[in-house]
């Protein structure tokens, strides 16, 4: 579509009317066509000038704007990852105590054992 616009435009641009003073005999002065052309190449040239740089612009902003979201996240994720952490911590050591507190035999007649650094024992 924009090509049709400029291949108008030059047709247009490649002959101008000059008013001589007779209304009904207007002259036509024919331009050089590689003026024309070349006008063409430097509308083209700064339609895709301009395209570049709303594209260059718009990445800009969106990397921007995404820096800026990384930066608010960060503090609240950092937070959730040490009380994540301080939980399963806690949740470890409720655990080692319980199993430390177990009695070494059940009512059902089971006997639990309990070998400590077990696999530096097998290892022997």
């Amino acid at each position: 579509m924009r090509q049709i616009q400029l291949l108008e435009d030059a047709e247009r641009k490649s002959s101008v009317a000059v008013d001589t003073g007779l209304p009904q005999t207007p002259s036509v002065v024919s331009v050089d066509p590689n003026i024309s052309r070349l006008q063409e190449l430097f509308d083209a040239i700064q339609v895709l000038h301009n395209g570049i740089k709303i594209l260059s612009d718009d990445g800009q902003q969106s990397l921007n704007d995404t820096l800026l979201q990384c930066q608010q996240n960060y503090p609240i994720q950092d937070l959730d990852f040490f009380q994540t952490k301080s939980s399963v911590e806690e949740a470890n050591k409720l655990l080692n105590e319980n199993i430390n507190d177990m009695p070494l035999a059940s009512a059902g007649g089971t006997s639990i054992w309990k070998i400590t650094k077990f696999h530096q024992q097998m290892s022997r």
